[in-house]
C-alpha cells in the first residue's frame, strides 16, 4: 500500500500549510475557514441514487482544519429518511447549533435535493429543519479538474466580495453553450445567481461547474422574473462570506411564516481549499 508514502505526501501537505500560515496567517484562516471558524464542518457525501428508488450509500467525516475524521460509511444504500436520522444522531455528538458548517457533497443531478429541509428529530417532540440548525450547502466534485485554475481564482475573491458582485445568468439561457459562453467572459465573477426554469438547469450546473463557479444561488421552486424578484430581495448588500449564515436565517425566518422565500433559498458553496478525504486518507477506517 506504499504507506511509507503516503505519510511522506502528507507530511509535505502539512509542511506546506505551515510554511503558508507562518507567511501570511490571515490569508490561510481566509480561505480554509467555515462560517463558524473554529468549529469547522461535517462533510457529507451522498452517492448516486441506486435502482428504482432514492436509496443512497453515503460517507460522512468531520473536519476542523487539516484535521479530517471518518464519522460513518454505509456502503448499503439507504433511504433518505435512513440517512437524516442517522445524521442527526452524528450531529448531536460532533457539531454545534448555528456554528457548525454541513458540506452536502452530490452529484450534478442531486444538485436540487432540499437537504437544508431535512428534519431533526423528526419522530419527536423537537422537530425542526436541519437549515435552521446549522448553515447548510452543497458541493460537487465532478468537472472541477477541468477548470481548477479557475474555480481556484474565482474563490480568491469570495473573501473580499459581495452580492452585488455576483454575476446575474439570463433566464433565457438554457444549453450547456451558452451558459458557458457568458461565463467566459466573466472571468472574475467571484459566483452566479441563476433564476433558469427547471427545465434547463441541469445543462445550466454542468456549466457553472465547468467554468469554476464555487458560489451559485438560486431559488429551489420559482423562475424568471419571480425568482429574481425574490432573489434580490434576500440577498441585498450581504458579503459573500456571511452567505451560509446569511441563509440559515432566512431559512430559519420560514419556519415562523410559511410564506417566507427563505425555504427555497438554494446554495452552492465549493471551497476548494476543503476537499473530501482522499479514498486513501489515512484517518478512515
Amino acid at each position: 500500500m506504499d504507506l511509507e508514502g503516503q505519510l511522506h505526501e502528507r507530511r509535505g501537505e502539512a509542511q506546506e500549510h505551515a510554511e503558508r500560515v507562518q507567511a501570511d496567517p490571515d490569508t490561510v484562516t481566509d480561505q480554509g475557514a467555515p462560517p463558524g471558524g473554529g468549529w469547522g464542518s461535517i462533510q457529507i457525501r451522498l452517492h448516486a441514487p441506486s435502482g428504482d428508488g432514492q436509496r443512497r450509500a453515503y460517507e460522512v467525516w468531520s473536519r476542523r482544519g487539516d484535521n479530517v475524521n471518518s464519522l460513518a460509511k454505509a456502503d448499503t444504500p439507504a433511504s433518505l429518511e435512513e440517512i437524516q436520522r442517522g445524521l442527526d444522531r452524528l450531529l448531536g455528538g460532533h457539531a454545534r447549533t448555528h456554528d457548525t458548517l454541513v458540506e452536502f457533497f452530490v452529484t450534478p443531478t442531486d444538485l436540487e435535493l432540499a437537504v437544508h429541509r431535512w428534519q431533526l428529530d423528526a419522530e419527536g417532540r423537537l422537530e425542526r429543519s436541519l437549515g435552521t440548525e446549522y448553515p447548510v450547502v452543497v458541493r460537487c466534485a465532478e468537472l472541477r479538474e477541468h477548470q481548477r485554475h479557475l474555480w481556484e481564482r474565482r474563490w480568491e475573491r469570495v473573501g473580499t466580495a459581495g452580492t452585488e458582485d455576483l454575476h446575474w445568468l439570463s433566464a433565457h439561457y438554457e444549453t450547456f453553450k451558452q451558459v458557458n459562453g457568458d461565463l467566459q467572459g466573466q472571468e472574475d465573477a467571484p459566483g452566479v445567481v441563476l433564476t433558469s426554469p427547471v427545465r434547463a438547469r441541469s445543462e445550466v450546473f454542468n456549466a457553472c461547474l465547468f467554468g469554476g463557479v464555487p458560489v451559485l444561488i438560486w431559488h429551489g421552486e420559482a423562475e424568471g422574473a419571480a425568482a429574481q424578484a425574490e432573489l434580490e430581495t434576500l440577498l441585498r448588500t450581504e458579503r459573500l462570506r456571511s452567505l451560509p449564515q446569511h441563509l440559515r436565517k432566512l431559512r430559519s425566518a420560514s419556519e415562523a411564516d410559511a410564506s417566507h422565500h427563505g425555504r427555497h433559498m438554494a446554495l452552492l458553496w465549493d471551497d476548494p481549499h476543503r476537499p473530501l478525504p482522499d479514498q486513501l486518507d489515512l484517518s478512515a477506517p
